[in-house]
């Protein structure tokens, strides 16, 4: 069984030239089942262990413990779950070769030149001008979706801080978030939003506190950005709920 997370715990032991004894004693385990952890056999140990492990090895704690939670996802979850690195047409066909060239070729630009469970990834979204959804209909980069893909339009990449804080659920910078349609919005759906006010054409992703027939109030998860957001109905150009997050480690 492979393991992210024991494959990144043996590399940064091997490059602080610590032997499995050294650490084994610093975090008050054994070797035997150190070794274990490291090669797959054993899942990854509390998150008390984890804390210990980052510690002595150096390695940022958030990152192991997202590693971890990887581990302890059953296999076959693994395998309905899994997302692709981010492609670009031209790269798919340097990868896949002749087979599909000609037609992807053709349609370079267009949505329907990928596979299916390939969605356009949209970064910098605050700056795109004009319609929205014809600008993801021709963006150059795709992230794979494999899981319901039917119901996802867009992936996002979050750019800020806006949807940040210490607890689940929360939106860091560089996490990537998938859309999809939605006809009801509901209290704490997180919603990517595109309104018109005087400022001109406004796009963020928040969190819905209420909805009602005129109004939805959106609030952002930073808690340094306590204002609430009022969007009235007519104004709204076009709304998306999340359905899933990748995090770029």
């Amino acid at each position: 069984m492979t393991s992210v997370f024991g494959k990144k715990i043996r590399e940064a032991r091997k490059n602080l030239k610590l032997t499995l004894d050294d650490v084994a004693k610093k975090i008050k385990t054994s070797k035997g089942y150190l070794s274990e952890i490291e090669n797959g056999k054993k899942n990854p140990p509390s998150d008390k262990m984890i804390r210990k492990l980052c510690k002595v090895l150096n390695i940022d704690r958030k990152i192991l413990l997202r590693l971890s939670h990887i581990d302890k996802i059953p296999e076959d979850i693994k395998q309905e779950l899994h997302v692709s690195k981010i492609i670009t047409p031209s790269k798919y066909l340097k990868e896949k070769g002749n087979e599909l060239s000609s037609i992807l070729e053709e349609e370079y630009n267009k949505r329907k030149s990928m596979p299916e469970d390939y969605v356009p990834l949209v970064s910098n979204y605050e700056k795109i001008e004009g319609d929205f959804e014809e600008y993801i209909k021709n963006v150059q980069e795709y992230i794979r979706f494999r899981l319901h893909k039917a119901l996802v339009v867009f992936a996002l990449q979050i750019f800020d801080d806006t949807m940040e804080r210490k607890v689940f659920p929360c939106f860091s910078k560089g996490n990537i978030v998938f859309f999809s349609k939605i006809e009801h919005i509901h209290r704490n759906d997180f919603v990517f939003v595109i309104y018109q006010n005087q400022a001109g054409m406004q796009k963020i992703f928040r969190q819905v506190v209420e909805s009602n027939r005129g109004k939805i109030y959106l609030k952002a998860l930073n808690p340094r950005l306590r204002r609430e957001i009022v969007v009235p109905r007519k104004s709204i150009v076009g709304i998306w709920r999340a359905i899933g997050r990748l995090d770029l480690l």
